[in-house]
């Protein structure tokens, strides 16, 4: 069992008033199944990038789990996708090929 620690979080928009989040401290359980849930526009993607480091705020925020946001960010988008999911490790090639054949996709 491991734990995704989050201690004092703040985080604020560039250019904004309202803090997203002001000192938030949690912990969660790596072994949880969670949701967020919440309207529009109160800070469930900002958590999710604070999480993978695509955003940085004060506090801290300590996990023994590696983190992936979707959509990925691909440094070349005018690859065929079976070479990009390749680079990104998302499955063994013949899964991929199998599912873009499923979705009537060609290589």
């Amino acid at each position: 069992m491991s734990q995704i620690s989050i201690q004092d979080l703040s985080f604020t928009y560039p250019g904004s008033y309202d803090p997203i989040f002001s000192h938030v401290t949690l912990t969660l359980d790596d072994q949880w199944k969670l949701g967020l849930i919440g309207r529009n526009g109160r800070g469930k993607t900002t958590l999710l990038h604070l999480l993978c480091g695509m955003l940085s705020g004060s506090g801290n925020i300590r996990a023994h789990v590696d983190f992936c946001c979707f959509p990925m960010r691909i440094s070349r988008p005018e690859r065929l996708a079976r070479d990009v999911l390749t680079e990104l490790s998302v499955s063994e090639s013949w899964v991929l090929l199998r599912e873009l054949s499923l979705l009537g996709v060609s290589e």
